[in-house]
């Protein structure tokens, strides 16, 4: 039943603006033919159909920028708001012509109205005016809070993929250096063989030796450096960089360094040039 009326509710506002713009039409036609007629019920009748306006702007900039719908509880309370101030007018309308009728003189041009009538029309369009002041003021507080809700919404959504990107680069990170630890250990234990081995008393197994020793050291210079190259997950459109984290072996520990690329498309202008060598 709700989404029925919120539905109804879409429909019924454009409605209701149209009723208010008949009625204040039919009262602005009405008060041509009062005579002497009060100067503070011509400006309410303005003001009343400048709010008419307003009512039907909504419906306008509904239909063209498709802003969220209204949670069931406002749109139904806007669109009470509106069918009691339009139900108002309808009265101040049908009271009008009645008493224009009444005190019409025959073959006069202007009607006379009491003074007691023209108070009460005049305190009926007033009621009616702050109906749809307060129909307007609903809607936009709740359409309001409702794009301050989606803009929270939207930067968790952009913290937890930032929180996601640290977590797998951090990961990444001590995958590496894992792997590049235990590298590092399994060299340690081949070096020391070379060093307790046997003397030898002649040149080609000194020589033999010797090369054998100088390549165990390049090897292991090799181990202690690493270089990783990172790029996030395809998935996260935001993205567009590679992360690259170099490491050497230090006395006492590592030495990292992390730097960021940008990631040029390959049917890019810049690759293009790259390629072809034409920069007219």
């Amino acid at each position: 039943m709700a989404e029925l009326g919120v539905a109804a509710s879409a429909i019924s506002v454009a409605s209701i603006a149209i009723q208010v713009g008949d009625s204040i039409i039919k009262l602005k036609d009405f008060w041509n033919h009062v005579k002497e007629a009060p100067e503070e019920i011509k400006l309410l009748i303005e003001e009343i159909e400048t709010l008419g306006s307003v009512l039907s702007g909504v419906e306008s900039s509904k239909a063209r920028d498709d802003p969220p719908h209204l949670e069931p509880a406002f749109a139904s309370r806007c669109l009470e708001l509106c069918r009691k101030g339009a139900g108002i007018l309808e009265a101040v309308v049908k009271e009008a012509d009645e008493e224009i009728r009444k005190r019409k003189r025959v073959g006069g041009v202007k009607a006379v109205l009491k003074k007691g009538t023209i108070e009460r029309l005049k305190e009926r369009l007033r009621s009616a005016q702050l109906m749809l002041m307060l129909s307007n003021q609903a809607y936009s507080e709740a359409l309001q809070k409702q794009r301050h809700e989606l803009q929270r919404e939207w930067a968790e959504l952009q913290q937890r993929q930032l929180d996601e990107l640290k977590t797998c680069v951090s990961q990444s990170t001590d995958v590496v250096l894992s792997l590049h630890t235990t590298v590092g250990q399994q060299a340690s234990l081949v070096s020391p063989s070379f060093c307790n081995s046997a003397p030898s008393h002649t040149a080609s197994d000194r020589d033999s030796l010797e090369h054998t020793a100088a390549s165990v050291q390049k090897a292991q210079k090799r181990q202690q450096t690493f270089l990783a190259k990172l790029r996030g997950p395809r998935w996260l459109p935001l993205i567009s960089r590679v992360l690259e984290i170099s490491g050497s072996k230090a006395p006492f520990g590592w030495n990292l360094s992390i730097r960021t690329y940008n990631i040029v498309p390959s049917g890019s202008p810049v690759m293009d040039f790259a390629r072809h060598g034409e920069l007219s």
